[in-house]
């Protein structure tokens, strides 16, 4: 799917909950399977309205993060809301549609991935899963440091995914603690790919 700066609104209005509800009419879905299946995916995939936004998880430069419901299964999902204004303004349209194909393509037990895509006229909407543990800084902060074999644990993980990455010619350049969140069953997920480059580049 290409968002590129073609249609993007220069509007800076602010995010708010009417236009969350805008957008929910407006919306366009992408499901992230093939991009050749984007038709199919219009006509039988959710859309925007199929999700209860519950909470805001967090919020960075170029829009937040939201804690929602899928209504008919009930499952949770994280959706990142980008506003295309300021992708404009901070110029990073490429690196944005970098991190969708990564998210869309790369598929690992230790990245979070992608499950839909929506776009609006304002706004895109990455759907991705809801990963229940929170970040690895937040577990560090408690704790205040890692014994032997947590580290190893952890490591092992780590190195695995950017392993995965680094053979497709993707470096993530922006790991850190916040970056890496961890699951229910104690399991790394890295997320964040908004800085992310390919080795060719």
């Amino acid at each position: 799917m290409d968002f590129g700066e073609k249609g993007f609104s220069k509007n800076k209005k602010k995010l708010c909950s009417k236009e969350l509800m805008m957008d929910m009419r407006n919306s366009v879905l992408v499901k992230t399977t093939q991009e050749d299946e984007v038709e199919e995916a219009k006509k039988k995939g959710p859309s925007l309205q199929d999700f209860n936004i519950i909470i805001v998880l967090g919020k960075g430069t170029f829009g937040k993060v939201f804690l929602a419901e899928y209504t008919s299964n009930k499952q949770l999902y994280a959706i990142k809301v980008i506003r295309k204004d300021i992708l404009i303004e901070y110029n990073q349209i490429k690196n944005t549609k970098l991190e969708k194909d990564i998210m869309f393509k790369c598929q690992h037990q230790f990245l979070v991935g992608m499950e839909y895509l929506f776009m609006s006229d304002l706004r895109l909407f990455f759907v991705m899963p809801f990963i229940r543990g929170g970040e690895l800084y937040r577990f560090f902060k408690a704790k205040r440091r890692f014994n032997e074999n947590e580290v190893k644990f952890y490591a092992v993980q780590i190195a695995l995914a950017l392993g995965y990455l680094h053979k497709k010619g993707i470096v993530h350049r922006d790991l850190k603690l916040e970056n890496i969140l961890v699951d229910m069953d104690g399991y790394l997920k890295i997320i964040d790919f908004g800085l992310a480059k390919l080795l060719d580049q």
